[in-house]
């Protein structure tokens, strides 16, 4: 078998035979055992789901199209496209939908084959690893930062081994951005045997601690212990005496299960938790998109009325922070990409598919987005968050609205970036985001973001490792009123708290009967419902949040800087935290105590009975409210 997939919080079914399932009438068929230059019938079915795409133009949409897919792995080599000219219509959708009972699963990894137990005596290996670390080739320049052994996630190498930053060492200096990077001095030995040849990448918490990021080491002198930081993402610049960890150095594994890539050898190291390789099917990703839904903005022309339906999409990988494309809205400072990218679409409808083993979000909406529904789909063990809505940045142009964010289960997220939200709402407006199970998050469960208004009249200190600093927010300095970007380079802006809104367009959102449990696990100075700097309008209203945790600046329901005009209305909080506003905003009848209040058990029978009255959540959806 090429791939075998294993969910941690629910198993996947073997694909039913067709004699026990009732058949699924379509217009054509896909299969893994198909060929692409036949018919696409249920008995000849295509191998490909561009094929099934590119057969579909050529049919008359008077009625709904289905394509069905069937059980099996379908390992993409290229990101599958659709475009404008793939689109249905209100009377015609194009619907990809799995074969009754059958599990396709659609891939962005690749398999490692020719592994071979390295000598005892080869070089930069920890002691504990000598002996005991397995290598095999990969193809030179292929960097991943995921590898699956059997279905199962791989730690990759780390020093220190732990997600508890306050117990990280420390940088002792960091320079001024430059056109070759920040020069940044590490303590004595950090960086001995470690690379830089842009392989190592260092987990950093810069400045404050409710985001961390992971920027590229090159030029490494581990005599003088410094490296230079490689990045495109644009945010705090640092400072002495932030945490830092060195991940992917070969001679950071020192336990069973971690491994490393060396991408200019060509080699991969790993140290079997079963101690061989032998028999062992190991994946990594080589696509950080496996599906793209691609409008045509120039010409206005969207993708719209497409949709798909019982899908697993899994292994994908993340650009590092040194490759960013430049026109990227890093708006929340993590790797805004996505398995799944939607961008210029209309009328599209994403329900009941599994989302796994990503390297950034699960679902991407940017810029031109309306009246896409999300439901019904599980998003789990994602490098991001699971769905990121962002529209332009700051402007006049107002293009993403209307979208339903509804009844998904979204679990164990942020492992690259821990502050990504389960839902990140940035630049879009009247949303309605209903009846999710979040859980087990790094920092936010739902979030809406905007930007504040220091960023409209003067720099602000977030730059990139070169000095860049603009594409943090993407403000379209063009649709503002004359001399606006002229006044923000002199620091003469004369913008205000209030005047700023207009050009937000992240107001108006519906946040509503939502299950937000154990959140803010890792980092501080956040709570499961977030807003900051953004629009007006926007209601919060009978969620439910459970944090059995303490930590650090928790605030459960927390209005940040510059929220305005939001109102919170009948949540109920069981957590040690308090709420927190920093505006002009209303909190009606909410109810947040450390200890269980009667109120909690009501809202949660509540939120359940009408989730499930709408077809329930997918995966485990099962969850210990004892603490």
């Amino acid at each position: 078998m090429y791939f075998r997939l294993f969910l941690m919080t629910t198993t996947l079914m073997a694909s039913a035979s067709v004699a026990s399932q009732p058949a699924l009438a379509a217009d054509f068929y896909v299969a893994p055992d198909g060929r692409d230059n036949g018919p696409g019938t249920i008995g000849q079915p295509f191998a490909t789901l561009a094929r099934a795409r590119d057969a579909v133009r050529g049919v008359a949409k008077d009625r709904d199209i289905v394509i069905a897919v069937r059980g099996g792995t379908y390992a993409l080599t290229e990101t599958l496209v659709f475009g404008p000219q793939d689109s249905g219509s209100p009377q015609a959708r194009v619907i990809y939908e799995a074969y009754p009972g059958e599990t396709p699963v659609i891939t962005g990894g690749r398999r490692i084959t020719g592994w071979k137990r390295l000598a005892d005596d080869a070089p930069g290996v920890a002691p504990t690893a000598r002996g005991r670390l397995w290598v095999a080739n990969v193809p030179k320049g292929w960097l991943f930062d995921q590898l699956l052994v059997n279905g199962a996630p791989q730690p990759r190498s780390r020093r220190p081994d732990t997600d508890d930053w306050k117990t990280w060492p420390t940088i002792r200096a960091i320079g001024a951005p430059e056109a070759s990077g920040q020069l940044v001095t590490f303590p004595p030995g950090a960086l001995d045997g470690v690379a830089g040849n842009g392989d190592v990448e260092v987990c950093f918490l810069p400045s404050y601690r409710w985001m961390n990021q992971l920027f590229v080491l090159r030029d490494v002198d581990p005599a003088a212990a410094t490296g230079r930081r490689h990045s495109r993402n644009v945010t705090y610049v640092g400072a002495a005496g932030d945490p830092f960890r060195i991940e992917n150095a070969l001679n950071a594994i020192e336990k069973p299960g971690q491994w490393c890539v060396d991408s200019a050898a060509g080699r991969v190291y790993h140290w079997p938790i079963s101690g061989t390789m032998d028999g062992v099917e190991a994946i990594a990703p080589h696509l950080t998109n496996l599906v793209q839904f691609q409008g045509d903005e120039s010409a206005g022309r969207w993708v719209h009325h497409i949709e798909l339906r019982g899908l697993t999409f899994t292994s994908t990988d993340r650009l590092s922070e040194d490759a960013w494309p430049p026109e990227w809205l890093k708006r929340n400072f993590e790797c805004p990409d996505a398995g799944l990218f939607m961008q210029g679409v209309e009328d599209c409808t994403i329900e009941g598919n599994r989302f796994v083993h990503l390297g950034a979000y699960a679902i991407a909406l940017d810029h031109h987005a309306q009246r896409v529904r999300i439901a019904g789909n599980e998003m789990s063990h994602l490098g991001c968050g699971g769905v990121q809505i962002y529209g332009y940045g700051s402007g006049t142009r107002d293009e993403n609205h209307h979208n339903v964010v509804s009844r998904n289960h979204i679990h164990h997220i942020g492992l690259s970036y821990w502050h990504s939200g389960a839902i990140t709402i940035s630049g879009s407006g009247s949303n309605r985001i209903t009846l999710n199970y979040i859980h087990d998050l790094p920092y936010a469960g739902i979030m809406i973001s905007g930007v504040f208004v220091d960023a409209f009249n003067r720099p602000t200190h977030n730059t990139d490792a070169y000095g860049g600093g603009d594409a943090i927010f993407n403000i379209r300095w063009e649709d503002l009123p004359p001399g606006s970007r002229e006044r923000f380079i002199a620091s003469a802006g004369a913008f205000t708290r209030r005047s700023v809104k207009e050009f937000q367009h992240s107001g108006d959102n519906l946040v509503e009967h939502n299950i937000v449990i154990n959140s803010m696990q890792t980092l501080v100075d956040g709570g499961a419902l977030y807003a900051f700097a953004c629009g007006l309008g926007n209601v919060w209203r009978r969620n439910l949040i459970h944090d059995p945790k303490p930590t650090e600046s928790l605030f459960p329901l927390y209005m940040d800087d510059e929220v305005d005009g939001a109102t919170l209305e009948g949540n109920v909080a069981w957590s040690p935290g308090t709420p927190m506003t920093k505006g002009d905003n209303q909190f009606i009848g909410n109810i947040v105590s450390p200890n269980r209040p009667p109120e909690f058990d009501r809202l949660r029978d509540q939120i359940t009975e009408a989730a499930h009255q709408e077809g329930g959540w997918l995966g485990d959806d099962s969850f210990d409210l004892s603490n």
